[in-house]
């Protein structure tokens, strides 16, 4: 049995990823990055939830790059972000 909270937050999930679909922006993985993602039920029910796969950033740094990708594209050093 998984926690309320593990359940709640995993639903939120759900549904943002409903939201961004119904709104024309298909979301086809859940890319994670952090302390959390360290949680293997965590990632599990994540997964179960909203029925897709997920991909684990492989740098410990994950969300500061991510960060300092944003600024840069913010600042005009790249015209844009790519996957």
């Amino acid at each position: 049995m998984t926690s309320p909270v593990i359940q709640d937050d995993s639903s939120e999930h759900s549904h943002d990823t409903a939201a961004a679909t119904s709104s024309g922006v298909p979301v086809e993985e859940l890319v994670v990055a952090g302390g959390l993602s360290k949680n293997h039920l965590l990632m599990q029910v994540y997964a179960d939830v909203t029925r897709l796969p997920l991909s684990v950033v492989g740098s410990e740094q994950g969300p500061a790059l991510g960060s300092a990708l944003h600024a840069a594209v913010a600042a005009g050093a790249y015209a844009d972000i790519r996957a």
